[in-house]
């Protein structure tokens, strides 16, 4: 199956850093609200406070970027057609740019999205991601938000970090690759 290509401008005219603020309202789930903190890490802020998975927060930035397919105006066209009138899920970055999903296109793998009066045809990559339960949103990693962490004691192990380097004790053959991921799963 060959995916559509992608051949507009990005949906949206907001560059990726000047993201500060996310809002996902779907039907049946809570509505969902991110927010980017001044620590530069973005957090669940309803219906929990957690942080988020960098993985989610990517995948919703990316979505902020997505290349259209294709579009036409929905003026002279019926919204309900394409599933875009009265939505049930709708994402709305910086509290002024919704875009809101309406049904999946018939022969493609892509999905109607409108933008004011505009539709739009976007890879259905971003859909289920933003209809999923609100604890896949948040990081997994059981020390994640407490800051940068400085030493972690394993029964036969122990990691420092030392000014941004990290070193074992007892000496290990443990490589800096590999004590930068083992301490980055916490």
């Amino acid at each position: 199956v060959e995916t559509p290509r992608e051949t507009e401008a990005p949906i949206l005219p907001l560059a990726r850093e000047a993201i500060t603020h996310i809002a996902i309202e779907r039907p049946e789930r809570p509505a969902l609200e991110l927010a980017l903190r001044d620590d530069g890490g973005w957090w669940l802020q309803s219906p929990v406070t957690a942080v988020i998975s960098e993985y989610r927060i990517h995948t919703l930035l990316d979505l902020a970027a997505s290349r259209p397919v294709s579009r036409f105006s929905l003026q002279d066209r019926d919204a309900t057609a394409y599933g875009l009138e009265n939505s049930a899920i709708r994402i709305t970055y910086n509290h002024s740019w919704s875009l809101t999903f309406g049904h999946r296109a018939p022969l493609e793998q892509t999905r109607y999205v409108r933008l004011g009066d505009e539709a739009y045809l976007l890879n259905d990559l971003h859909f289920y991601i933003l209809t999923s339960p609100f604890a896949t949103f948040i990081d997994q990693r059981p020390l994640a938000g407490v800051g940068a962490l400085r030493t972690l004691a394993l029964p036969t192990l122990t990691l420092h970090n030392e000014a941004g380097k990290w070193r074992t004790e007892p000496p290990s053959e443990l490589d800096a690759d590999t004590m930068a991921r083992l301490s980055s799963a916490w």
